[in-house]
């Protein structure tokens, strides 16, 4: 079953969003960083891969807590983990990408999760 892996990453009370670019299709726009499990992945390694992958923060799996899983309809199981950080890492955005900022926790879509 297709699973994908996001990561809060919190810090002074603030979430690091980052945004696709226009041409992604996907219709996103702004998201934790994330994504999909490559075969006989873990949730907390997907998420620590995605993570540096997109933003350049280099976590080991095992310092990321899970704090959401939750199911689309479509059986698409989501797990989102969560880094806390006392200062802002540094963020080095993949091509993905074309933006980041950080939001109050209790203006995004994974607040408080």
């Amino acid at each position: 079953m297709a699973s994908v892996s996001l990561v809060r990453v919190l810090t002074g009370g603030h979430i690091l969003e980052l945004q696709r670019h226009e041409a992604d299709t996907s219709g996103r726009g702004w998201d934790l960083p994330g994504g999909h499990a490559e075969e006989q992945e873990s949730p907390d390694r997907t998420a620590a891969r995605e993570l540096k992958e997109e933003t350049g923060i280099s976590v080991r799996a095992q310092t990321l807590q899970m704090v959401k899983t939750y199911a689309r309809p479509d059986g698409k199981l989501f797990y989102v983990f969560e880094l806390r950080t006392v200062e802002r890492p540094p963020v080095r955005l993949s091509s993905e990408h074309s933006g980041y900022r950080w939001t109050p926790d209790n203006e995004t879509l994974y607040g408080r999760a």
